[in-house]
């Protein structure tokens, strides 16, 4: 059983490494970026004062701009406005 768990690790780990390396470079870096920073990340999401529509919008500008490292912040911020939402994950 502990062998079977291990394994099934390993398989996502796996998984989540192709899924990243079939990234664009620029969202491979602000994922590598983001994953450093997530305790700073998490503190400015707690700090700021962007509504959760701002936060929508400023999502849309940031993917269409391919400013990743902010769509990451934006995501962040908008899981600390609404905790429940995560869940169900």
């Amino acid at each position: 059983m502990m062998e079977e768990s291990r394994d099934y690790r390993l398989e996502r780990i796996t998984e989540l490494e192709e899924a990243i390396k079939a990234l664009p470079v620029k969202l491979q870096n602000a994922l590598f970026w983001a994953v450093e920073n997530y305790e700073a990340l998490q503190e400015m999401g707690r700090k700021s004062e962007m509504t959760l529509e701002e936060i929508q919008i400023a999502i849309k500008d940031a993917l269409a701009a391919e400013e990743y490292a902010m769509l990451l912040l934006l995501f962040v911020t908008e899981s600390m406005k609404q905790p429940n939402r995560n869940e169900e994950f």
